[in-house]
Order: C-alpha cells, then sequence, then structure tokens
C-alpha cells in the first residue's frame, strides 16, 4: 500500500467512525428547541483555553472574590496549556495561580473542580487530572493560598476510570462523576446509550460506586446532604437523597445534554446544556463553528426548568459551568479561552 493510499484509507476511517458517532450521538440525545438569545450586557474575561470547570472563591479571601478556573487545551492542534487561573471579581483580571509541591511525574490536564473549606481552616481544591497518555486517571487536592495553590494529595483507584467531575463530601472525602466505563469507551459508550457511567465516592473507608449506572454522567454537587447528577446522554437530572449512591436515584427534571451543575444559595441549580451535539463536536475541531450555549434554573421542589441564559454560540459556544454571584451570571465553556459575564440582575 502506498504512502498516498495508507493516509486516504486512514482517513475514510475517521470519516466513517464520525458519522457514525454523530448518528449515534443524534440519536439517543434528541434535539431540544433552541431558545432565543437572551439579551444581556456582556463582557468576555480572557484565560487560557478551554475554561471547562470554575469555583466561585470566597472562602480564601471573603473581602477578595474570585473565580477559580480549570483550564486545558482540548484541541487536538492546540499548544499544550494545563492550569488553574484566578480571576478577580473586583477587577476582572485573570492570570494564572501557580502550583507548588506536585510530585515528580506528573502532567497537568484539568477537568471538573471543587472547593471545600475543611474543619481546620483550610481551603482544598480537588481537580480531576487526566493521565491518558499513561492510562491513568487521578484527583489531585491543593491547599488553597491567596497568591498559590499548594500540593496536599493525590487520589488514585481502579474505580476512577474516566473521571469528569468533582464535588466534596460535607461528611469528608469527595463525590465524582464518572462518565463512562473506561476513558476509551468515553465516545464509544453514547452512540449506543450504553449505560457505562456512574457516581464514585471516596472517604477514609475506601472507594465506592453507584449501583445504579448512567449514560454519561457528567456534572455532579451536593446540596443539603443531596447528590444532584446531570447525564449528556439520558438527558436528565437526579438526585440521591441524603447522599445514599446505593438507592435508586429519583428524576428531578429532563434536560437535554446537561453539563456542570451549581447551585444558588436557595438550592436550586443552574445547569448547563448542550442542545445541538452534533454543532459541539464540530466546535470540538474548529472554533470557528458554533455550538448554541444554554444556562437552566433547575428548582428541585417542583421539579421545573426555565432558560436564564441563552445564545447561539456567537457570544460563547459549548458553555459548560455557570456561576451567578452579586447580580452577574458567570459562564465558562469546554474549548475556547475566555469566560462570559453577564449582567443579569436576580435571576
Amino acid at each position: 500500500m502506498t504512502a498516498t493510499t495508507a493516509n486516504s484509507s486512514k482517513n475514510s476511517t475517521l470519516f466513517l467512525k464520525g458519522s457514525i458517532l454523530l448518528f449515534g450521538i443524534s440519536i439517543f440525545t434528541g434535539c431540544a428547541k433552541l431558545p432565543t438569545n437572551t439579551e444581556y450586557p456582556t463582557e468576555k474575561i480572557a484565560t487560557g483555553p478551554g475554561s471547562e470547570d470554575m469555583v466561585l472563591d470566597t472562602l480564601t479571601d471573603k473581602s477578595n472574590p474570585r473565580m477559580l478556573v480549570s483550564c486545558s487545551a482540548r484541541r487536538k492542534n492546540d499548544p499544550y496549556h494545563g492550569e488553574i487561573w484566578a480571576v478577580d471579581l473586583k477587577t476582572d483580571q485573570a492570570h494564572i495561580l501557580p502550583r507548588q509541591g506536585e510530585p515528580s511525574g506528573i502532567s497537568f490536564h484539568p477537568h471538573g473542580i471543587d472547593l471545600v473549606k475543611r474543619s481546620d481552616g483550610s481551603v482544598r481544591l480537588y481537580v480531576i487530572n487526566h493521565q491518558d497518555s499513561l492510562e491513568r486517571q487521578i484527583i489531585m487536592e491543593y491547599i488553597v493560598m491567596p497568591d498559590h495553590i499548594l500540593f496536599e494529595a493525590l487520589h488514585e483507584n481502579e474505580l476512577l476510570t474516566s473521571p469528569n467531575d468533582v464535588c466534596y463530601d460535607p461528611n469528608g472525602g469527595f463525590y465524582w462523576s464518572n462518565d463512562a466505563s473506561n476513558r476509551k469507551n468515553a465516545f464509544i459508550e453514547p452512540i449506543f446509550g450504553i449505560k457505562g457511567g456512574y457516581v464514585g465516592h471516596s472517604d477514609k473507608t475506601g472507594y465506592a460506586k453507584s449501583k445504579n449506572k448512567f449514560a454519561y454522567t457528567n456534572g455532579i454537587g451536593v446540596y443539603n446532604h443531596d447528590i444532584y447528577i446531570s447525564t449528556v446522554i439520558q438527558s436528565k437530572v437526579f438526585r440521591f437523597k441524603n447522599q445514599d449512591i446505593q438507592a435508586k436515584p429519583e428524576q428531578i427534571v429532563k434536560l437535554v445534554g446537561g453539563d456542570n451543575i451549581t447551585f444558588l444559595p436557595d438550592g436550586k441549580l443552574l445547569v448547563t446544556a448542550h442542545l445541538r451535539q452534533i454543532k459541539f463536536l464540530k466546535h470540538m475541531k474548529n472554533s470557528e463553528v458554533k455550538s448554541p450555549s444554554v444556562v437552566y434554573l433547575v428548582d428541585p421542589t417542583n421539579k421545573s426548568k426555565k432558560v436564564i441564559y441563552a445564545d447561539n454560540g456567537h457570544i460563547i459556544s459549548a458553555a459548560s459551568t455557570a456561576i451567578w454571584f452579586n447580580g452577574y451570571l458567570y459562564v465558562s465553556q469546554v474549548f475556547d479561552g475566555f469566560i462570559i459575564k453577564a449582567k443579569t440582575g436576580t435571576l
């Protein structure tokens, strides 16, 4: 076989796999009507590429609130970048937050993150770190300081096969969402709607996973001792009452393409969503192809949802996390290098 023939065959195979993937995802995720664009005064705050997850940090210094943003270059041909960025919410200035004390041999490819203040007064940041080249998935734990983060612990277990998001356990330890049975299947299982994902838990007693499995478990968060998860392929938000991941979860709402979850002070959820998965995948390859962004406000009490932010992708594409603070909605995204700040007033 000549080189030209080999390349042609390889390209054809990749095209076929891509076509099958798009077809499978479009079948199993369904298609929700795109809401009308919301009209808020909006500005962009530059960060590193792939600002996929972020947390509001009012724990380190209440007088200087900031966002900590998990940034990782995710497009195939993008230069490597993996950092935690800090955004000063008074000035809207952003910078890389230096990391110190990490063990040798660790490369940094951050994904989901969460922040918690421990009983000893320390502020801890949990970071999912993909070590795909080593077929290794880990969760890094750092102590957060005003001007840097200090490595504290590395969490690794055979159940950490395809972690996506992480959240603290109020009783100690952490939960994470495993989006597929393993990282290699993270694109295969969605094609067929296979429920290979689950919720995992780690504390001083060891590691455990939920009895129920899900089709691409994604966002996860704890509020008032209940665990909430979103599922991209099942297009539902579930709740585990009393943090019991062995019980059957309760469906809260149907929500196509749900991504990360955050909470308002009253317990309502903000959930980002990808309503056009095919455009999402095209945007993954080409930033010029826009992917719609939607943020829902979910009320778990009456099991309702409503759109509070919508954009056809021309302001921000593939929104992944939304946080509301002091009258502004901050939204991050999966691939590009900025977050937005939209003046919404009350929600």
